[in-house]
C-alpha cells in the first residue's frame, strides 16, 4: 500500500488471510481497498473480523463510513457511539464530530 500498488497489495492481503484468516490488519486493508473502489458490501464483509473485540478508532471510522454508504443508519450510529466513547480524543472522532 505504501508503494501505491493497490492491486499487488490486495493480492498480498488476500494471501495473508488464506494463511491466517483472523489477521485483523489484512482484513482492514482489504476493507479499505474495497471502500475506495466503492464496493461497500465487500468492505463491510472484510470489516467483520477487525470489528471483533476492541476495534481501533481507525477500524470504527471505516465502519461508520461504510455503513453510511450502505444506508444502515443504526449500524452507523452504533459504531459512532463506540468511537466517541472509546476514543474521544482521536482524529477519527474529531472527523466524525466535524461532520465528515
Amino acid at each position: 500500500m505504501r508503494k501505491q500498488d493497490v492491486d499487488n497489495a490486495e493480492v498480498y492481503f488476500q494471501n495473508a488471510l488464506q494463511v491466517q484468516p483472523l489477521l485483523h490488519r489484512a482484513s482492514y486493508e482489504l476493507a479499505l481497498i474495497n471502500f475506495n473502489r466503492k464496493k461497500y458490501g465487500m468492505a463491510r464483509e472484510y470489516l467483520r473480523t477487525p470489528l471483533i473485540g476492541s476495534p481501533s478508532a481507525e477500524v470504527l471510522w471505516l465502519a461508520i463510513r461504510v455503513e453510511r454508504q450502505l444506508g444502515d443508519r443504526d449500524a452507523e450510529a452504533s459504531y459512532a457511539l463506540e468511537l466517541r466513547r472509546n476514543y474521544p480524543d482521536s482524529e477519527q472522532t474529531k472527523a466524525l464530530l466535524s461532520g465528515q
